[in-house]
């Protein structure tokens, strides 16, 4: 899946495990319901909180980077996984968050 957003919120359920997206201006918010077992998803944001959220058992490698803003990861970096999740946010907060138990779709972290 590839997205481009110029400016605005963006936000929904995925069910890709590969994903590329970019976004010039905006909060993006982004979840899977099944835990990713490969792939990856890239996430560059210019100004704006990007926030991915996975199901708990999700295995990850994360590389979150934030020029100004904070950069939250509540997975465990696992080396060996063969999912991977980059994160540039150049003005706000990258977050890859673990998804509440029994929550659906958007708004779940």
């Amino acid at each position: 899946m590839r997205l481009k957003a110029g400016a605005g919120d963006v936000g929904g359920t995925v069910f890709s495990e590969d994903a590329e997206v970019k976004v010039g201006a905006g909060d993006l918010d982004l979840s899977w319901l099944a835990a990713p077992e490969k792939g990856r998803v890239s996430v560059k944001a210019g100004c704006g909180d990007a926030t991915l959220v996975f199901p708990a058992g999700t295995r990850l490698r994360s590389r979150l980077k934030s020029g100004f803003g904070g950069a939250v990861c509540q997975f465990d970096d696992e080396p060996d996984a063969v999912f991977e999740v980059p994160v540039t946010v150049g003005m706000g907060d990258a977050a890859v968050k673990k998804a509440k138990a029994g929550a659906k779709g958007r708004g779940r972290g």
